[in-house]
């Protein structure tokens, strides 16, 4: 039987780490009653300008199937940290906003984000942080351009 070191591998240390980290999430979110996805919901209508976005544009952000989103949607509403409301420019579209106990969660969860941050970032200097952040973004674009010409040719 042959040693495979994983540890050469980059896609299985950046999936080791995300584990990780989705772990440290589900643990966080788990105090309040979410799960990571909805965590990333909340985390999506934080960071709109102007805090409120439709189910489709959430479907994009997040890469989740419609009919997932929508039962996220429905959980979250149940829970009081969203709500809907007819988008003043389409009739037919709900845009999704937060209520004051979503946005209340803004803080406390960016404080959480900031410790998982400094735990990472650990014993790096500033010049390797700055590398590190350009290489990841090039790994995350050869990836992305290489999904959508899979997707052109297949």
């Amino acid at each position: 039987m042959s040693f495979i070191d994983r540890d050469k591998w980059y896609g299985s240390l950046i999936k080791r780490i995300y584990r990780n980290v989705d772990l440290i999430f589900s643990q966080y979110g788990a105090k309040f009653g979410l799960n990571t996805s909805q965590l990333q919901v909340l985390v999506s209508l934080w960071t709109s300008e102007n805090r409120g976005l439709t189910q489709k544009e959430l479907v994009e952000i997040l890469g989740f199937k419609p009919a997932s989103v929508t039962a996220l949607i429905n959980s979250m509403e149940s829970k009081g940290l969203i709500y809907r409301k007819l988008d003043p420019q389409d009739a037919r579209v709900n845009r999704i906003f937060l209520t004051m106990k979503g946005i209340e969660m803004e803080e406390f969860h960016l404080k959480q984000v900031d410790v998982i941050e400094k735990c990472l970032t650990y014993n790096f200097t500033d010049d390797e942080l700055k590398v590190m952040q350009i290489q990841l973004k090039k790994m995350l674009n050869n990836l992305e351009t290489s999904l959508e010409n899979v997707k052109i040719h297949s």
